[in-house]
């Protein structure tokens, strides 16, 4: 409860995730056993997706992306749809974390860079399947545990990785328009990751903008529903759109169209950069993206972003 009054009233910035870590830290004591059934086992997986981000606005690990916090608490209770996704989710900490070891590198890392392609391709597939199990079903975020462990994937001889092909989920009603957005994020780290792993990273942009312009719709559509509803969907909705705001630089032509007296000026892009270096990893996510965002889409030029060194500034 106190979690969710720190989140809304904002007494202070990270109020929550002190809390947070609180709670998830006694649960922690308990071990993974004891969060099979009964009330610990719903604390779980009620605290799973914000130990996530909470763990990303840190910068940090979490004992829940373990396998046994993934495997042993669902041995009894089977999981959801909202459970798959955040077994994923919880698999980009460690992706992170060999960026963060890139980057801070002095010299090219080629077995890192390696490393971290292959741990964000496994993700970047487990993300199309979770997505073709979706599909599959009519209302799979309100599916119960054992619909959801049972329906086949839809078979749809396509290419997980092929560039153009663009996996969204369509915003039926509130729960999936939310739960999508999530889903939408996740895509958008991991094929920015491959810029540090992958000569042929620029290939997905349009890829990446996609996912971008689901998790836009996702507010316009949670935004446009009347009632308390609204108001659930936009807090799972605040850390897509942080993730956007950080992980994804703006076109040229938004560049362009930008006018000379507007708020977001070059010094305030730079000043709100500074300010948040310490949270959802930007202190290295800036630098790739400034040197995204000076290139062309020329693979020849991008490229560099490969062999380049990565230093922090």
């Amino acid at each position: 409860m106190l979690i969710h009054f720190e989140h809304i009233a904002g007494t202070s910035e990270d109020a929550w995730i002190q809390h947070l870590q609180g709670a998830a830290k006694m649960l922690e004591a308990t071990g993974p056993e004891l969060c099979r059934d009964g009330f610990l086992h719903q604390l779980f997986r009620h605290l799973r997706l914000l130990t996530f981000v909470a763990s990303m606005f840190r910068n940090e690990q979490h004992a829940f992306a373990l396998r046994k916090w993934t495997t042993i608490p669902f041995q009894i209770h089977s999981k959801t749809a909202f459970d798959e996704l955040i077994d994923i989710l919880f698999g980009l900490l460690p992706c992170l974390s060999v960026a963060d070891k890139i980057t801070t590198t002095s010299n090219t890392d080629e077995w890192r860079r390696g490393k971290l392609n292959s741990m964000v391709l496994d993700l970047i597939f487990r993300l199309y399947n979770w997505w073709s199990q979706c599909i599959s079903m009519l209302s799979p975020v309100e599916a119960p545990a054992d619909e959801w462990m049972s329906v086949n994937n839809k078979d749809l001889n396509e290419d997980p990785y092929h560039p153009t092909n663009f996996p969204l989920l369509f915003h039926s009603d509130m729960p999936t328009a939310a739960l999508g957005s999530v889903y939408d994020c996740a895509n958008v780290i991991l094929f920015r990751l491959l810029f540090l792993s992958s000569t042929s990273a620029y290939l997905y942009e349009e890829r990446i903008q996609r996912h971008v312009q689901s998790i836009l719709s996702a507010k316009e559509f949670i935004a446009a529903i009347p009632g308390p509803a609204s108001g659930r969907g936009s807090l799972m909705l605040e850390f897509p759109l942080r993730i956007i705001e950080i992980w994804n630089p703006p076109t040229q032509e938004d560049t362009n169209t930008m006018p000379a007296d507007s708020e977001k000026s070059k010094d305030d892009d730079l000043r709100i950069s500074s300010a948040r270096l310490n949270e959802l990893f930007a202190h290295f996510v800036s630098l790739m993206l400034r040197e995204i965002s000076s290139c062309t889409s020329s693979p020849m030029i991008l490229s560099n972003l490969w062999t380049r060194n990565f230093t922090l500034l």
